[in-house]
Formats: C-alpha cells, structure tokens, sequence
C-alpha cells in the first residue's frame, strides 16, 4: 500500500480558537503521527459563518458561539514553526484571490526558509459562502479562478527566477527581485483545492497535488482527468499529490460517532444551506466524509488509497475542546498506522 500523509486542521477558528489551543493542537498532532498541520484562511469571517461553519467546535443551539476570531495563516504557522520540530505547516485552503502575489510570495517563501522546508500550501478560489469577503477585499467574484491562475504564475516565476517581469490582467511587474528563494525547490508544493473540472484543470497545468472533498468516485475521475490534461500540457511526468480533505467524526463506537455527527449538522448550516450547486446534505456530508469507528474509517479510507489518493486532510468537528484532542489521539493511535 502506498504511504498515505495526513494532516489535522487547527482550530484557527470556531469556540476554540485561542492561542494556547492552537500551539497544543499542533504539538499534539505531532506527537501522534500526523505529517502537517493545516488551517483555513479568511481576511474577513463574518458571525454568521462563525455560528454556523463546518468548523471546529458546534456549541450547542442557542449558546452564544463569542467573537468571529479567525486566526490570520502566516502569522500563525509562523508563531508554530517555531514551536515544533518537524511536522509539515499547510493551508487548507489558502484564499489567493484577496493576497497580493509579491506579497504573498516573499511570506511563504520566508516560512519555508524558516521552517527549514516545511510549508506546504493549499490553494482554493473560494466558493458562495465567502463572496462577500471576496466582494469586500475588491475581487470579482466570477473573475477569481482568472485571478488565481495568473497569480500562481506570478508567485512560482518569483520564487524560482532571479528577476521577473510579468504583464497579465490583473497584474504588471517590471524587473521584480524576490529573496529570499524557497528552501524547497522548485518552490513548496501547491494544493489546489476545489472538486470540479476547473480546480482539477488548475491541478494539471498548475499545480503540484489535488485537494477535493470529495466521493471516491469523483476523485478517481478527477485523478483521470488530471492525468490527461497534464500529458497534453506536457507534465505527463509529474508525480502529483492526490488528496481527500474531510470534516471528520472519531469515536469508539458508531452511536456515539453518530450523535457527534447529528449533534454537528444541528449547529452547522454552512454546507447544507448554501444557494448554489455546491450545498451537500446532511448525509451527503457522512458519504463524504470520515464518520464512524476507527476500523469503520479505516475501511473507508482504505477505498480512498485505492484510487489513488496519498494524503489526508482532516477536520475535526467535535463539540469540545477535550474531544477534539481526543480525536486526534484515537486517529493517530488507531487508523493513522494502518496507511505506513
């Protein structure tokens, strides 16, 4: 069986997103065999979406969920890289749309630097639910997947050219120095994320890895047709990242990992309430996504593997602190180890 890397999202944000819960959350994951951490990211998180986003922690209905606090991601896996020894710091996913791309560039390669070449980014457009911060950070909402193209050019000609010049659409540069370079070369890996065509498109022409929620079915068509599209782009020889992000439920037996679940899609309305094509139901969310008993997850995971994918984002929603970093104890403990 292929080597499978798994990483635990933070709680950047939701009830439990304090500092101190942030740095144990990493140290613990590090502890138990998880390979990155990633976290979210938003300039603006307004208190609807922190009320009722799949994130962690569901306070229960009624109960006062307390500031949108979201922490900013540069920032914060730079505060934990130095708190930590090895484990891999990601995005999941990094909005690039509102970030300048000379900006952009020089953070992440400076943190690859630092970290000593561990940054690993994921990358996303962003979907409905966060059209207002788009619209509020000046982004075209039906222009964004454009934006983001021509600034994941940008940003990969500056960390792997000593001088750029770059005239687009939406960006012009003129003789750009970048330093310092990435310590991983060409640059740290890019995730796209995103389950359609468009996403797996920017995969194949852009990318390094593919990071969908998504059914077993769709990414097996998705790692078919970025393996096309790459030939006919001439990257038929790249070895790409196939991954499977997942809002995840462990517990030791199934009725308490399904009354977790319920528990959650009772405060969570941010996936099943969506206006558009990308809303996903209820159960929709438990045939997507990892909810059960560590052999259940394990069995479910394993059909993952068999199409391809090898690397595991994870999610974890619980309605405590304790139980969050439970969950991460009983993953690393029990399924983790079954993908080594």
């Amino acid at each position: 069986m292929v080597k499978v890397r798994f990483s635990a999202q933070l709680p950047v944000s939701g009830v439990y997103a304090k500092p101190d819960n942030i740095l144990r959350a990493a140290q613990e994951a590090e502890a138990n065999g998880y390979d990155v951490v990633t976290q979210r990211d938003h300039i603006e998180w307004d208190p609807e979406l922190h009320a009722h986003h799949a994130t962690q922690g569901h306070p229960s209905v009624g109960t006062d969920p307390g500031d949108p606090n979201l922490y900013e991601c540069v920032s914060t896996l730079s505060y934990l890289a130095g708190r930590t020894e090895r484990i891999g710091l990601g995005t999941a996913i990094f909005l690039i749309p509102s970030r300048d791309p000379r900006v952009g560039a020089k953070q992440w390669s400076t943190l690859d630097v630092l970290s000593q070449g561990r940054l690993i980014l994921g990358v996303g457009v962003g979907n409905i639910s966060h059209k207002s911060e788009l619209d509020k950070m000046g982004v075209p909402y039906l222009e964004r997947g454009q934006i983001c193209d021509e600034y994941l050019k940008v940003m990969k000609e500056l960390w792997t050219k000593p001088r750029v010049t770059f005239h687009g659409k939406y960006i012009h540069i003129d003789d750009f120095y970048m330093y310092p370079k990435p310590l991983q070369k060409p640059h740290p890996p890019l995730l796209i994320g995103g389950f359609g065509r468009v996403a797996q498109r920017r995969t194949a022409e852009l990318g390094d890895g593919w990071l969908p929620m998504h059914t077993v079915e769709g990414i097996r068509d998705g790692i078919e047709y970025i393996g096309r599209r790459a030939r006919e782009v001439g990257r038929g020889d790249k070895e790409f990242i196939f991954g499977y992000k997942s809002y995840a439920i462990i517990a030791k037996t199934e009725d308490e990992a399904r009354r977790r679940h319920a528990a959650s899609v009772e405060t969570i309305t941010e996936l099943t309430q969506r206006p558009d094509v990308t809303r996903i139901s209820a159960e929709e969310q438990v045939q997507r996504n990892l909810v059960g008993t560590p052999d259940r997850i394990i069995s479910k995971l394993s059909k993952y593997v068999d199409v391809g994918v090898n690397f595991v984002d994870c999610s974890w929603n619980t309605g405590t602190y304790e139980e969050y970093l439970e969950s991460i104890r009983l993953f690393g403990k029990e399924v983790i180890p079954s993908f080594r």
